[in-house]
């Protein structure tokens, strides 16, 4: 029954790829794309079955769903040597579900104002900015054979301007997703991003009438736990417009030890209508107490000099709490532990005693024949003193 359902509401997310495709003349870049996850980044951006809580924020909602506790996530990287690019979300879970907040901002050196074109003394520097705030918004379903999915959406607001000189452009658009947990270490999900119709918003708007699309894309993909230290993971990227190919992310993440995580992938991309390339990507996470940081480095085939290193720093309240928790239990452990040790060292001939004195007073009644070894001793106070009797 739950197969059903999930194949179900991935053909719904078909059907609004069908209902949503925005045929426009130009169309713009989703920073989400870019990147906004170094785990993401070093499993080939194989992340739909990957990323829960504060890091799926922008990629897929409904991770967030399953997220116990209050954490936040950042990333930063330089693409193509010059374009700065900052990230910055979090998540709240609350009875009626779990909301995030997220910010992406990305700029760069886009040249000089002048009307002389053989000097730029005195030009006035021209910077361009792109931003995105997310609001979102994730929810488990908690009963019946769906009670280990959720779903999620994201809100968008996009806003592209150049700083130096006149232009600027605004927009909305809209994602959905979902996840399921069939068995033991199995997620799968799928992702729909910019959903909205190009009619009711879903395109960036300039100032001079100019519209852009925002390109639509399902993402359906999963991941599994061949053993406790091993996972693998892979994605499918479909283009609602049809002008680009299927493109595939597969990843894998090794922890040998039990607080590093080794990573690695590989991310293929659209080079035309009809071809792909695909690139390396590697990566390496450190978690402790909560804290996470991920480093990841991956090529670029399609842009030159566009190799770049992906650095997040994430913190989930949840994951230090259990920490914690767990610190405590061994603690009692290794307390109860020593006073076993501490209690045999004060034993003698089967008899066990509760001071070192005990014992060496029962060891004298022994040796001086007054009692014999091995047999259990009644205590009794005479004029507040014990004695040992037959």
């Amino acid at each position: 029954m739950r197969k059903i359902k999930l194949i179900n509401i991935i053909l719904i997310l078909l059907v609004l790829v069908v209902f949503s495709s925005k045929v426009l003349a130009k169309s713009t870049l989703d920073l989400g794309v870019a990147g906004v996850s170094a785990k993401a980044m070093g499993l080939g951006k194989a992340y739909v079955g990957v990323l829960e809580g504060s890091e799926s924020v922008f990629l897929n909602p409904a991770g967030m769903a399953y997220a116990k506790s209050w954490g936040v996530t950042s990333m930063s990287t330089k693409l193509l040597n010059r374009v700065d690019y900052k990230m910055l979300g979090g998540v709240y879970p609350t009875k009626n579900g779990v909301f995030g907040i997220g910010y992406i901002g990305a700029n760069t050196p886009a040249g000089f104002a002048t009307t002389n074109k053989g000097s730029l003394t005195g030009a006035k520097a021209i910077s361009y900015g792109s931003n995105l705030l997310v609001l979102s918004y994730g929810k488990k379903l908690s009963s019946g054979s769906m009670k280990d999915a959720a779903f999620g959406i994201n809100a968008k607001v996009l806003s592209n301007s150049f700083q130096g000189t006149a232009g600027s452009a605004t927009g909305v658009d809209l994602d959905a997703a979902v996840m399921f947990k069939p068995k033991k270490g199995l997620k799968v999900g799928a992702v729909l991003t910019n959903f909205l119709p190009a009619d009711m918003g879903g395109s960036l708007n300039w100032d001079s009438g100019t519209k852009e699309q925002i390109p639509t894309l399902l993402k359906i993909g999963g991941s599994y736990l061949v053993r406790p230290n091993i996972m693998i993971a892979g994605d499918i990227d479909l283009d609602a417009s049809g002008k680009q190919p299927v493109t595939l992310h597969t990843g894998v993440e090794w922890k040998p030890i039990k607080h590093i995580a080794l990573r690695a992938g590989l991310d293929q991309n659209a080079l035309n209508k009809a071809a792909t390339v695909t690139d390396l990507a590697f990566g390496v996470g450190v978690n402790f107490k909560g804290f996470s940081f991920d480093y990841a480095y991956k090529n670029n085939s399609l842009v030159e000099n566009n190799n770049a290193h992906y650095f997040s720093f994430s913190f989930a309240a949840e994951n230090f709490n259990a920490k914690e928790k767990k610190s405590l239990v061994e603690m009692a452990k290794k307390k109860n532990t020593e006073t076993i040790k501490t209690a045999r060292k004060h034993t003698a001939y089967g008899e066990t005693f509760e001071t070192e004195k005990e014992k060496n007073e029962y060891m004298y009644l022994v040796a001086t024949g007054r009692i014999k070894a091995g047999k259990v001793l009644a205590k009794k106070k005479t004029n507040d003193k014990k004695v040992a009797v037959r």
